[in-house]
């Protein structure tokens, strides 16, 4: 096999300009290449690729290098190659990835396919491997448990060799057992057997490696025994479970022995012997330890688990009775109070305990409980404790009689150690009878923390002394906010008694993460309750410090009105001026603001959007922007013309694709004629005059790839609204794209978008960033405090605090519930089998991707998700149609004969359909179809101009046409056909919203007649476990803006399991 080596600089020269390579460069590490493969032929690499447009679509790539890794020929579908010239950047991509990445050369599949066939063909009719278990202990070895074995298929034999046996196991090898041959390719084992085998296995490793290591004794396999280490009784016996074994101890053999799951159950019985007690065991013999810890007893027919944590306990008891001729536990008459006090309980822990009647007269049992006085002398804490057992009052201090006239007290030592512990926790130190503490920092722990804990062991009182103490607290803090003629929020703090100049160290303190302040006057304050720590959040957005305590209040941006409103509103001191409380009242009363339509529109606006006009005059009144998030087809547009047109003079500025361009442009002119509109585009210097005229005109509408190029312009404009249409483009916050925008300057910001999120929360921040900076807190600390509680963790009070500060700047209608006289949508699902000869390549790809999945490395694995991304995508264009990338495959696809009988079927019954794919390659197999059919068609993807799509839409609408072919991506917003009334998604995509889009472009307002909406999924395939899994993985963003959406990356959240059943092919 041919490896390719990293390229010299000279063949870069041959082939690129530096312009040129430097493009190339950045598509290939920004990832812009999203499938790209290699097959080895007539001593060449012949390369097919697909590289994604940095707007919209994508292109078409292929590329034949030589040995020499010279490029002997290249070709692209983009509009800059022409095929006579030197090579694109698209291709530059393509080339940079192979020579920097992949390995090619002749292809193994035989050898693969034959690897796989192999393996999948296990012996269904072999004969079944029995083993026959005994489970063995003896004293005389460190080691002291083993297994020996009798193995077999109609008839058993002695294992004499354990190391012969395993190694043949392991090679699927014969071995000899007597005068029997045992051929382990021959027979099955089950999988409990397997796993039994595979641990011996283990032990034989770690047995030769006691072997190679000088001075050890250590030996786990010796002829026919294998030793089990105690550290691993318990992987045994899950091992054993389902297993009847047999057992040999020095108490006998046993058969039919069984690995039970209860634990062990025990019954103790207490008698009078004399003056003496007895403490025996209630069973035919005493349970017999398999380790020596404990943790494991043969008792009957069967291995029992003790109770955690008290296997010790159990040990030393069992081993007490075991030395007694009689295998009791004798108990003097002047042990009966230890016994009572610490024994007993014990013993009641491990099991059932029979009292003799006669032995219960002897015995006091009452309940515990505990007394807790709490004194001050000075700066030392003083604390008394007292326990009592009805009537009986004890010191904790004090030693008590160890019997007194009514019988022996039975006292609860785990529980009084517990509440001493508590105590000690704190530091306190025994003098005489009470405990003193003297350290003020602790004894500040105590009291906010310590005197809870004792509560929930019994009552505290406190001394006049202590109730005396100067101990302050900021619960009762007294909160204000008003609105400033600045527009500014004035946030203002009383703590009532402490001193306004010791309240900047006090802040500093809890910003420290300090429990309390001391003040000057010695008195102390106890940094804790609801106020400081909602103090503490506002420092998300704002920082504490002098400049603001020295003015006595804290200036806050005007849009986080909501916030604190929400976050201070329960708080019982909160009070708001008139100011501020109107500003609430308008944002929580948006729907309800009348604002008059302006004469300028030349259009019958319908309820809801008049509500989504009076929903932004509102947020603009109030100084704060919003992103307007109706599903597509309701009229986005027309509503933010009205906004626009109801402005203040001034420039308003649309931000959109490229691909958008002018049908803004026509818009306006339809529905606000008088508007002087500027269409931003042409060259730089074109750009240049018009920057300088910018002032004549109204609304100036440009593409996000220009005002990235012109923001330095664009950034010295303070424009009155600044529109950004299908804002999900500025989803990535790292991109320049999204840099760019967020520079721009505007009095009214808001942002369009059917899909808010598409893939992350990240996504919405990214938004809101843009119309209200640091609203929803910096990135860093936006994840840390939402995406990861809610995304990774599913933090329902996380998930709470964000909707409600995001809901106030939102609006979002359904089509369903707000256009009652849109027609109906009616979607199905087709699934359609695939062809014998494209079963058989989508079998071969899942096998081979298969076990390039298994073998990356989970500890790298998001290294691995770009490999992945392209094995998907692999397998999905399988799916649609093979042809799509294997020039040599001269099959059918299932997927194409049902789409043409639908097709057909539509077409004589006088529809007119859109067939979306997300590939190219697929559309174009569909067009050398329509020509030999003599279909008429038009045809979208991204490498139509702007310009040129609306003249394509009209004459689809206007004309004759019956179909529409279309990229997904670049049809999939902003386009009107509505003359079409059937859709065709041939493929899926990841993201089902992108979908819906497309969708919408025929279902929306103007539509006459009802759409039906076809789905195309192949039987068994990664197409019908996608969408299994997109249903699992959409609750978060459904929960967050209440529609459901996922993300294109819907990889990024799969994790590997998920990822390994997509390479699975179901019959």
């Amino acid at each position: 096999m041919k490896v390719s080596r990293k390229i010299k600089k000279g063949k870069i020269d041959n082939y690129f300009s530096p312009f040129k390579y430097s493009k190339a460069h950045k598509l290939y590490i920004e990832d812009y290449i999203i499938d790209l493969t290699s097959r080895y032929k007539d001593r060449e690499n012949v390369l097919q690729g697909i590289v994604a447009s940095e707007t919209y679509g994508e292109y078409l790539v292929k590329i034949r290098v030589d040995e020499d890794d010279d490029m002997t020929f290249y070709s692209c579908s983009c509009d800059d190659f022409d095929g006579k010239g030197k090579p694109c950047e698209h291709i530059g991509a393509c080339y940079l990835k192979y020579i920097n990445e992949m390995e090619t050369g002749p292809s193994e599949l035989d050898d693969l396919l034959s690897l796989y066939e192999d393996e999948d063909k296990k012996i269904q009719e072999s004969d079944i491997l029995k083993l026959d278990i005994t489970l063995g202990h003896t004293s005389t070895r460190v080691i002291n448990n083993f297994i020996e074995l009798k193995a077999g298929v109609d008839k058993l034999y002695v294992v004499k060799n354990f190391r012969y046996f395993l190694n043949a196991y392991a090679r699927k090898e014969p071995t000899q057992l007597g005068r029997y041959i045992l051929d382990f390719a021959k027979v099955s084992i089950t999988k409990e057997d397997q796993r039994l085998l595979d641990y011996f296995l283990e032990l034989l490793d770690m047995d030769n490696i006691f072997l190679s290591a000088q001075g050890t004794a250590v030996r786990l396999v010796e002829d026919k025994r294998i030793f089990i280490m105690e550290t691993h009784f318990k992987r045994v016996m899950e091992i054993l479970k389902n297993k009847s074994i047999s057992l040999s101890i020095p108490t006998g053999d046993y058969e039919d022995v069984h690995v039970k799951e209860e634990e062990l159950s025990i019954n103790f019985a207490l008698k009078r012997d004399g003056e003496d007690l007895m403490l025996t065991f209630q069973g035919s013999s005493i349970p017999f330890p398999m380790t020596s810890k404990g943790d494991y007893y043969f008792y009957k027919d069967g291995i029992w688990r003790v109770k955690k944590n008290k296997e010790s306990y159990l040990i030393a008891l069992f081993d007490t009775m075991i030395k007694n001729p009689y295998g009791a536990l004798n108990i003097r008459d002047d042990e009966k109070d230890r016994f009572a006090s610490f024994l007993m309980p014990k013993v009641k822990e491990l099991g059932n305990l029979n009292i003799e009647e006669s032995v219960k007269k002897e015995f006091i049992e009452e309940p515990l409980s505990a007394e807790f006085y709490i004194d001050k002398d000075m700066d030392v804490l003083l604390l008394s404790l007292y326990f009592y057992y009805g009537d009986e009052k004890i010191n904790a201090l004090k030693k008590v009689n160890k019997k007194n006239t009514q019988g022996i007290l039975i006292r609860d030592v785990e529980k009084e150690k517990n509440i001493l512990d508590i105590i000690r926790e704190y530091g306190f130190e025994a003098m005489d009878d009470k405990f003193i503490l003297q350290e003020e920092e602790i004894i500040v722990d105590f009291i906010i923390d310590g005197i809870n804990k004792l509560k929930n062991h019994g009552d505290v009182y406190y001394s006049e002394a202590f109730k005396g103490s100067k101990i302050a607290t900021t619960q009762n803090v007294k909160i204000r906010v008003r609105l400033t003629r600045e527009d500014m929020l004035a946030l203002s703090f009383d703590f009532k008694d402490i001193p306004r100049d010791e309240i900047i160290n006090l802040i500093k303190a809890f910003n420290e993460g300090k429990k309390y302040y001391k003040l000057k006057d010695n008195g102390i304050v106890l940094l804790q309750g609801n106020t400081i720590l909602k103090m503490q959040a506002l420092n998300e957005f704002q920082n504490i410090d002098n400049d603001y305590f020295e003015k006595e209040e804290i200036m806050l941006p005007k849009y986080l009105a909501p916030y604190i409103n929400e976050k201070f509103i329960s708080e019982g001191n909160f009070k708001r001026d008139k100011g501020f409380r109107e500003l609430i009242n308008n944002i929580k009363e948006a729907k309800d603001m009348d604002f008059e339509i302006p004469n300028a529109i030349k259009a019958e606006l319908r309820d809801y959007q008049i509500k989504g006009f009076q929903w932004m005059k509102t947020l603009s009144q109030c100084g704060f922007g919003g992103i307007l998030a109706d599903e597509m087809g309701l009229g986005k547009t027309l509503q933010s013309i009205t906004f626009i047109s109801s402005l203040e003079k001034g420039e308003s500025l649309i931000v959109c694709p490229t691909s958008l361009l002018y049908n803004w442009k026509e818009e306006f002119e339809k529905f606000a004629p008088s508007l002087k509109i500027l269409v931003m585009n042409g060259g730089p210097n074109e750009r240049q005059e018009n920057f300088e005229k910018l002032h004549d005109y109204d609304v100036i509408i440009t593409s996000y790839n220009i005002l990235t190029r012109d923001i330095e312009s664009y950034e010295k404009i303070n424009f009155t609204a600044v529109i950004v249409d299908e804002g999900q483009n500025m989803k990535n916050p790292l991109s320049q794209r999204a840099k760019s925008m967020k520079r721009l300057n505007g009095k009214n910001k808001f942002v369009l978008t059917g899909t808010p999120i598409e893939n992350a929360l990240t996504e919405l921040w990214s938004i809101f960033d843009f119309i209200m900076p640091g609203y929803i807190l910096n990135r860093k600390k936006f994840q840390m405090k939402y995406e990861i509680p809610i995304v990774k963790d599913g933090n329902p009070k996380a998930l709470q605090e964000l909707k409600s500060r995001i809901m106030p700047f939102i609006l979002r209608r359904l089509k369903k519930d707000v256009a009652a006289e849109l027609p109906p949508k009616i979607e199905k699902t087709i699934k359609v089998d695939m062809t014998p000869e494209q079963k058989d390549v989508y079998v071969t790809y899942v096998k081979m991707f298969k076990e390039e999945i298994e073998n990356i490395d989970l500890n790298d694995f998001n290294k691995g998700k770009m490999k992945i991304f392209s094995a998907l995508t692999r397998l999905r264009q399988v799916c649609c149609h093979p042809n799509s990338f294997l020039m040599d495959y001269d099959g059918d696809s299932g997927k194409f004969e049902a789409f043409y009988d639908i097709l057909n079927s539509s077409i004589e019954e006088g529809h007119k359909i859109l067939v979306f794919s997300q590939f190219t390659s697929v559309l174009s197999i569909i067009e050398k179809e329509f020509r030999k059919q003599h279909i008429d068609y038009s045809y979208l993807d991204g490498s139509v101009p702007s310009e040129q799509r609306m003249k394509l839409v009209k004459e689809f609408n206007s004309g004759n046409k019956k179909v529409f072919l279309i990229s997904l991506k670049a049809g999939g917003a902003g386009l009107n056909l509505t003359s079409a009334d059937v859709v065709i998604h041939f493929d899926p995509w990841w993201n089902p919203a992108v979908e819906d889009q497309a969708t919408d472009r025929a279902h929306r307002i103007g539509q006459k007649n009802s759409v039906e909406v076809i789905k195309l999924i192949t039987k068994g395939t990664i197409e019908e476990k996608v969408l299994m899994l997109q249903e699992k993985k959409k609750q978060i963003i459904k929960d967050v803006i209440g529609e459901e959406e996922i993300g294109d990356k819907i990889l990024s959240s799969m994790d590997f399991e998920d990822l390994q059943g997509l390479f699975n092919f179901e019959e």
